[in-house]
């Protein structure tokens, strides 16, 4: 029987960082050939990064309390008023960054933040699911900048992630309170199940952090559970844990993962057959698909590049010339 939860051991050291793209031809080449909209997230997420908005100056007039858990309650009110949907705030140290890099000077906790993506999109696979995944990316960054801004005007100084950088998202968000690792190596959260990205600010500010970690029993759930290693089209989910940088967790092979994970724009095709999403707001949609996958009987790839042929037709109807639509107001359009 596998040991319930995650458990550090004295071998504990920092991991190492893994690019999904470690060639950048690779990266630019995906990049090219993803849906217009797709691209236009990534225009705004990136122009945040090029103007380096998560970091910034500090006011020099600061804020003198000692009513730091009514300010930590404010500041989690802030990010959700932000279009955060998740919020809890966790203690960080070097541990949860990945090998030579360490928190900001001084930083000694983070607010982690979590947004959901609609599974009416996710479960296509396709362009628009793809299109789905980076309208919540630049949705995080927004958050992060303003979350980061928002703080330093209280004189203490912040940094955001948006979902990428040198922080790891899945121990702060756990240490945090939003949920728990799964086997498909993805948070699984009480409200929206593993169909969430995540994001953090780190800073200097004495926020309270929650009082323990998450424990939703979905680690139990996923000792019981094979749905997504059965399921995964590149066998990249290991089926017991594994000792990892000197963690004993859920783990999933990233190099038999990748080539999936390239080709099939991202795949997810673990998170959404996760059963976790029963007990959420997409149960009747996650249990539509999965009894078509029962019924069906097909082996996974096919089933996959069937949805992905369906993606891609849907992708040509929203097609490069695409603009908004805007109800009829019932004014006049100049048109005889």
């Amino acid at each position: 029987m596998e040991p319930s939860g995650i458990i550090f051991t004295e071998r504990r050291e920092q991991p190492v960082k893994q690019w999904p793209f470690p060639d950048k031809k690779v990266g630019a080449t995906t990049k090219a050939k993803r849906h217009p909209q797709t691209r236009r997230f990534m225009f705004m997420r990136e122009d945040h990064d090029s103007r380096n908005l998560h970091d910034g100056p500090v006011n020099p007039d600061r804020l003198e309390t000692k009513d730091w858990a009514g300010v930590t309650r404010t500041m989690k009110k802030v990010a959700l008023d932000m279009g955060a949907e998740i919020v809890g705030v966790a203690p960080i140290d070097e541990f949860d960054y990945v090998r030579g890099t360490k928190p900001p000077e001084g930083h000694r906790v983070a607010i982690s933040f979590a947004i959901h993506m609609d599974f009416e999109e996710m479960k296509r696979l396709g362009p628009l699911a793809q299109m789905e995944v980076h309208k919540v990316y630049y949705l995080l960054s927004d958050v992060s900048v303003r979350l980061a801004q928002y703080i330093r005007s209280y004189g203490y100084h912040a940094v955001g992630y948006p979902n990428e950088g040198d922080i790891l998202f899945i121990p702060v968000a756990w240490k945090a309170g939003l949920g728990e690792l799964g086997r498909h190596g993805s948070l699984i959260t009480k409200k929206y199940g593993p169909s969430v990205r995540l994001g953090a600010v780190t800073t200097e500010m004495p926020l309270i952090p929650e009082a323990q970690p998450a424990n939703y029993g979905f680690d139990d759930f996923c000792l019981r559970c094979n749905a997504c290693t059965n399921l995964c089209p590149g066998d990249a989910i290991v089926p017991q844990k594994q000792d990892i940088f000197g963690i004993l967790r859920w783990h999933v092979d990233t190099p038999q993962c990748r080539p999936f994970f390239e080709q099939y724009e991202g795949c997810k095709i673990c998170l959404t057959v996760c059963p976790i999403n029963a007990q959420t707001h997409v149960a009747p949609m996650y249990k539509n698909l999965m009894k078509g996958l029962m019924r069906r009987k097909i082996p996974i790839r096919q089933l996959i590049d069937e949805w992905r042929t369906e993606g891609f037709q849907e992708a040509e109807e929203f097609g490069e010339g695409w603009v908004p639509e805007f109800e009829d107001d019932g004014s006049d359009d100049g048109k005889e």
